[in-house]
């Protein structure tokens, strides 16, 4: 269990982003679409994982708002990218 609320929300929306769609029995929209996550993360399907990131955090973890999302290319392997989110805690 985290022991502050900002490791708790990082948490959460850790396993948010981790989570494929459809893979969760009783919630079957939680997560992001797999569909989407193989494909090369420019143009038209970067704006979809951003929307698709945006609206899962946005529903999921109501305590924060999405400030940002961008990418970041793995340093070893450039085919990679990672999402960066900045977040910012509601209320405080």
């Amino acid at each position: 269990m985290p022991h502050t609320l900002e490791a708790e929300i990082t948490q959460n929306v850790r396993t948010i982003l981790s989570t494929y769609k459809h893979s969760v029995p009783l919630d079957r929209r939680f997560g992001v679409e797999g569909a989407i996550i193989d494909n090369p993360v420019i143009g038209e399907s970067g704006a979809l994982l951003q929307s698709d990131i945006f609206e899962a955090i946005k529903k999921y973890e109501p305590r924060v708002n999405v400030e940002e999302i961008g990418f970041t290319a793995d340093t070893v392997d450039s085919s990679k990218v990672y999402p960066r989110i900045i977040l910012s805690i509601k209320g405080g």
